[in-house]
């Protein structure tokens, strides 16, 4: 689902996904509405601004499911509350997202690799806690200040040579 974002909650050993985003939203529908996801799949539009810090804020993973990118600001956003990342090996993804880390990456399109993962999320085989902590480091490097700061140093140097 091209373009849809999701947050994962893991209640009680249970999934439920929350998605945002635009996409094949038809498709979306269908499956939502298929009795035996009707409780655990929500599909809430486009968001953006306070309900879209509210979505991050309030899950337990973030799903960027993406075919194409670069390097998405909702990443770098979701690791910035501390929130583990589940994405594709795309782009600029994998410069951020590290497996054993910070978060899980899966091939693009290739949505059965995410059972291993959810298992794995599930049965807590690996420290969540940690992983928040080193989302939350992994986006401070993306700080204004930090960028700024780079920049600037770079800068410097240019001029001295």
């Amino acid at each position: 689902l091209t373009y849809l974002r999701s947050n994962v909650y893991f209640k009680n050993k249970q999934i439920r996904l929350l998605i945002g985003g635009t996409g094949d939203v038809d498709t979306l529908n269908g499956i939502i509405h298929d009795a035996a996801f009707l409780n655990q799949i929500k599909y809430i539009g486009f968001v953006s601004g306070q309900s879209k810090e509210d979505a991050i804020k309030d899950c337990d993973v973030f799903i960027l499911p993406s075919y194409f990118e670069g390097l998405p600001v909702s990443i770098l956003e979701a690791m910035g509350h501390g929130k583990p990342v589940i994405s594709t090996r795309v782009g600029g993804i994998p410069s951020v997202v590290q497996e054993n880390k910070n978060g899980w990456l899966f091939n693009a399109g290739d949505f059965r690799q995410l059972d291993k993962i959810f298992d794995e999320i599930i049965h807590q085989k690996f420290p969540l806690k940690l992983y928040q902590q080193n989302a939350y480091n992994t986006a401070s490097e993306f700080s204004s200040e930090k960028v700024l700061l780079n920049l600037s140093g770079i800068y410097k140097n240019l001029l001295h040579e």
